[in-house]
């Protein structure tokens, strides 16, 4: 057999990105550790949170499935909780996040308007049919403005890949997790945030006294911090930032202010920040002459932003369809190019979700239609249910101290004998 050398090896002059593409198809993490004996450059490619990332994205894409929930369905609640207390039928039910398999439940509070989170939280597994209700939040003062949740988790052993973005390839059967409750009151963004470890919430933490004019309950979690857009000043100038907020280190300031303002401040601009791909994204939507429609990627380094996609308002969209009528939804957590979005028109048949491939829009292709509405302008969630190789357990209350406040008959569900599932209410990909 003929060796070549490995200064003249063909494969030695690939790009980082190229070569990261071969190796994330290795069969699994045990056959990508192995090539780290090949060179230095090697070691580095693998062992850094951008080769992880890839390769979690890549295993977990063929059977991942994303769920489309209309938010307006009461039948919702049977299908995530099957055994709910007698005191909360009724309420207005919402999906408010999800984190690997886990999704995060809220109810509004008796004669709440419909778009504010109440004190009501419940996390629970759809694929296991657990679920466990936390302590009431606490009380919101008069005055404030409609919240967000999102959840939280942090293995407490080192996984198998360390993706960098508080995603793993593997759990641990213990973590830490945060409900995070964010909320504008007065100028001022605060959060309320509960704590697995001790079972309890923690008050209004004032993240900034500042302008957040921005803010309209768009984060995501990335790299270990949520992310969110916030309209202040920074290093001497006014401007839009993104900026980081560490959920297990609330002493922590806010951290990687990264100028938006370019892509943000434009006239009549609706946006959302999303995690595609294992990067941030922005997904913004230019309404207006000149329109268009475009999605930007983070860099390395979070300093920077790259246009990877745009659509223009005039492009060749088949099916007659109003481009002031679309508004963001989300990107496909692998696949940035798709791009799902909500189609508002006094029509009913006409309402709902529309999915684009805008590497594919140039030749004016089909867009799909996705998943309608029954009225008017909807409210939908996309629950990304990332899978890992064991069911995330639903935390006991002996394992997380008193944090059982006796307002609920059982601390966690299990009922065997239903036979619905979150497939039954929810629009699958």
């Amino acid at each position: 057999m003929i060796r070549i050398p490995p200064e003249v090896s063909p494969i030695t002059n690939l790009e980082d990105e190229l070569l990261v593409e071969i190796l994330i198809r290795l069969p699994n993490p045990r056959h990508a550790g192995r090539c780290k004996s090949v060179c230095k450059r090697w070691i580095s490619l693998i062992s850094s949170h951008y080769f992880n990332r890839r390769f979690v994205s890549h295993h977990q894409s063929r059977y991942q499935p994303l769920l489309f929930s209309n938010l307006d369905s009461q039948s919702v609640i049977q299908s995530f909780l099957p055994a709910m207390p007698d005191e909360e039928v009724g309420r207005r039910f919402f999906v408010c996040d999800s984190f690997n398999d886990l999704v995060l439940c809220g109810f509004t509070d008796p004669g709440f308007r419909n778009n504010e989170l109440g004190r009501t939280y419940i996390v629970c597994n759809p694929f296991t049919k657990q679920w466990v209700a936390l302590p009431l939040a606490p009380k919101k003062r008069p005055g404030y403005d409609p919240s967000v949740a999102k959840l939280v988790l942090k293995p407490l052993i080192s996984p198998d890949l360390d993706l960098g973005d508080g995603q793993v390839f593997a759990y641990s059967s213990k973590y830490q997790f945060r409900v995070v409750v964010l909320y504008r009151y007065r100028g001022s963004l605060r959060l309320d945030v509960f704590c697995s470890e001790s079972g309890e919430w923690r008050k209004e933490v004032v993240v900034h006294d500042g302008v957040y004019g921005l803010f309209d309950g768009k984060l995501a979690y990335y790299n270990g911090a949520l992310f969110l857009a916030t309209g202040k000043e920074h290093a001497g100038r006014a401007g839009v930032f993104l900026v980081s907020l560490d959920p297990f280190r609330l002493d922590m300031p806010l951290t990687h202010y990264v100028d938006a303002s370019t892509i943000l401040i434009a006239h009549k601009t609706a946006w959302n920040i999303i995690v595609s791909q294992g990067a941030l994204h922005l997904l913004a939507i230019k309404y207006g002459t000149p329109g268009c429609l475009t999605v930007w990627r983070l860099e390395e380094g979070c300093k920077s932003w790259r246009k990877q996609y745009e659509l223009l308002a005039n492009a060749p969209i088949r099916g007659k369809f109003e481009f002031d009528k679309f508004f963001p939804g989300y990107l496909h957590p692998d696949k940035p190019e798709i791009v799902f979005l909500e189609y508002r028109d006094p029509r009913e048949e006409r309402s709902g979700i529309y999915s684009f491939d805008l590497s594919r829009m140039a030749g004016g292709e089909d867009i799909e239609f996705f998943a309608g509405f029954r009225r008017g302008i909807p409210r939908w969630k996309m629950v990304k249910s990332r899978v890992p190789c064991w069911p995330t357990q639903i935390p006991r209350y002996e394992e997380l101290r008193d944090m059982y406040d006796g307002s609920y008959s059982c601390w966690v569900q299990n009922n065997e004998a239903t036979t619905l599932s979150i497939f039954g209410n929810c629009f699958c990909s």
